[in-house]
């Protein structure tokens, strides 16, 4: 049985903790895997949300991006907010019904309104526009996991695991060394999933 017991996140690295359990023998150990952010000078900027890309790019656009994109959302708010008001003086049967679709319209309004803005102004735009390293660290897109290491159960601790995982990503003389370990040691077959329980993330 495999079970991730942890998820850390540490810089560019997100290492994932698995437990791998055999009941009939009493045996398990620890499994840790790690997955790198891959460089998003590689990525395209559809690979990223609205959230995301106006947060990185760079004043003073940013500012305008926000208000023009607040700016609107108000400016709907305030129609929708009248076209309640107007709903208000339907029986009750039909207001159930007319709230909903004023309700799944706005919704609907609200996506439009970012979808615009998305396509009209930040996929235009070059990436020189955006400040790099905030996109780097906004982004939750990583390359294929990569095995490190097997420990047996109980013989560590999270705090050891932590710094573990915290001198693999920070120091790259460390991390040369675990990944050559990992590469002498027998490669272990990643599940195709694994049962999540009480996820940690760090």
């Amino acid at each position: 049985m495999h079970v991730i017991i942890n998820r850390i996140h540490f810089g560019n690295f997100r290492f994932i903790v698995e437990l791998e359990a055999d009941p009939e023998i009493e045996i398990s150990q620890l499994t840790l895997w790690v997955a790198e952010k891959i460089d998003v000078c590689t990525l395209p900027l559809e690979e990223f949300t609205i959230e995301q890309l106006i947060y990185a790019v760079k004043e003073p656009r940013r500012s305008r991006l926000y208000g023009q994109l607040e700016m609107e959302k108000r400016a709907l708010q305030h129609t929708f907010a009248e076209r309640f008001v107007v709903a208000g003086d339907l029986k009750p049967r039909h207001l159930r019904k007319r709230t909903r679709e004023l309700q799944r319209e706005h919704v609907e309004g609200l996506m439009r309104i970012e979808r615009n803005m998305l396509q009209n102004e930040l996929l235009t735009l070059d990436k020189t526009a955006y400040d790099l390293e905030i996109l780097q660290a906004e982004s939750h897109i990583f390359a294929e996991e990569r095995f490190l290491c097997r420990l047996k159960d109980k013989e560590v601790d999270e705090s050891w695991i932590r710094q573990f995982c915290f001198e693999f990503a920070f120091d790259p003389v460390r991390r040369e060394q675990i990944l050559a370990e990992a590469a002498r040691q027998p490669q272990p077959a990643r599940p195709d999933f694994a049962e999540e329980q009480d996820l940690e993330e760090g």
